[in-house]
């Protein structure tokens, strides 16, 4: 026969070890009115003091995408600079960034489908994903940040918006 030697406790000291965890997560999150710390290892990330430029847009394709950011007060991040240039119904279906700190360029492309004139085993025709610069074996749905195409680029965020989605990625070239 076992003996448990647990400790009982009380519902108030449950409650109270619950509230201080649910005060420390709270902190951790920065409250609830707080936007979420950005990752300082995500290029995406990176923080410009001035407008940034994009290297395929005109000047009010880009004065319109950094207006975007002034009035939204979001961080004025590649990754929403890139988002903002897209939030426009003319877009183009890429643009590119540099990054003033790596000197990296990183892209934004609406993603599409592309049916390839190949048919699985199973009678299915073969899906894949279409981006500007690159082709990849999976349907759009499928398309997730961590895709590595040789001497393309990666993959480093995917998202929808105003029911279309887009990749932004790491160009290698």
């Amino acid at each position: 026969m076992t003996e448990n030697n647990n400790q009982t406790m009380s519902l108030e000291d449950i409650t109270r070890a619950l509230t201080e965890l649910a005060q420390k997560v709270e902190a951790i999150r920065g409250g609830e009115n707080a936007a979420p710390a950005l990752d300082p290892n995500d290029p995406l990330n990176e923080i410009a003091q001035d407008d940034w430029r994009a290297t395929d847009a005109n000047d009010l394709e880009e004065e319109r995408a950094n207006n975007i950011l002034r009035e939204s007060g979001e961080p004025r991040t590649i990754r929403n600079f890139l988002k903002a240039l897209m939030r426009k119904p003319s877009a183009d279906i890429w643009y590119t960034v540099r990054s003033l700190d790596s000197r990296k360029y990183y892209r934004i492309s609406l993603v599409s489908e592309e049916a390839r004139d190949l048919t699985k085993p199973d009678g299915s025709v073969l899906r894949q994903t279409r981006t500007h610069d690159f082709t990849l074996p999976v349907p759009p749905e499928e398309l997730t940040a961590g895709w590595v195409i040789r001497a393309e680029g990666k993959v480093l965020d995917v998202f929808e918006m105003d029911d279309k989605k887009y990749a932004i990625y790491e160009m290698f070239s």
